[in-house]
């Protein structure tokens, strides 16, 4: 701050990061689904891993540290109707997001949800899944308040952490 504010900004939590956030949101609507963009490289994104019927990738606007989505590769919006090797597959793949976690950050709990339909909570019409590691000493408020997340990694710092685990995982 500039001479003479000191102090009178102490009460403020700036998020240095919201405008590239809203400049993001208004380039992903220029595409038809976000999550196929992601998937054929046509939007920018952090992917953890590729498998035959799923990718997992980070969520760049994570609730907390480790947040993970494990999205179909096929564009599909239900659940009720998926093949039930396609089920298994995801279901596998939720599993291992999870280990992944665990491995790489030992969270004392898991949020693992998933929204379907506009009405379900659903942002996004592509089913995925939001795995949300929670931890005993998180910052109270915050997680309360919609527009503000406190992660005490940066996202680069992040993928780092989690592509030393992602071999022990996934075995290839």
């Amino acid at each position: 701050m500039g001479k003479g504010f000191k102090g009178v900004y102490d009460h403020f939590l700036w998020s240095s990061k919201r405008k590239q956030y809203v400049k993001n949101v208004k380039k992903a609507k220029k595409h038809k689904c976000i999550l196929c963009a992601i998937r054929n490289g046509k939007l920018k994104s952090i992917v953890i891993y590729k498998g035959d019927d799923y990718f997992v990738l980070m969520n760049i606007y994570p609730y907390n540290l480790g947040h993970l989505m494990v999205v179909p590769n096929k564009h599909v919006t239900g659940f009720i109707n998926l093949d039930r090797r396609i089920v298994r597959n995801l279901m596998t793949g939720v599993q291992k997001a999870m280990k992944l976690i665990k491995l790489t950050y030992n969270p004392d709990g898991f949020n693992v949800g998933l929204n379907i339909g506009e009405y379900g909570g659903a942002s996004i019409d592509h089913l995925h899944w939001q795995i949300v590691p929670r931890y005993k000493r998180e910052a109270g408020f915050m997680e309360s308040t919609a527009d503000t997340r406190v992660v005490p990694e940066t996202l680069d710092e992040i993928q780092k952490d989690l592509l030393k685990n992602v071999s022990k995982v996934w075995k290839k």
